[in-house]
């Protein structure tokens, strides 16, 4: 396996954690998806992934 793959895959949080771990509700993190605000990656149809880097960048980008 590639290790550029591996560290992008680390990088991957699921909507439960991202909700967890921002103190939202699941359907906020869907919504944001939906809206185009944060960018999904699926690895099969029921298991979607988010970018921690990503999120974090939309956070910030709220606050300023």
């Amino acid at each position: 396996m590639n290790a550029t793959k591996e560290l992008d895959f680390k990088d991957l949080i699921t909507y439960e954690e991202a909700a967890k771990a921002l103190r939202l509700s699941t359907e906020t993190i869907r919504n944001w998806v939906r809206q185009g605000k944060i960018k999904k990656y699926p690895l099969t149809y029921r298991t979607v992934f988010l970018s921690k880097k990503e999120l974090k960048e939309f956070i910030l980008s709220k606050e300023e």
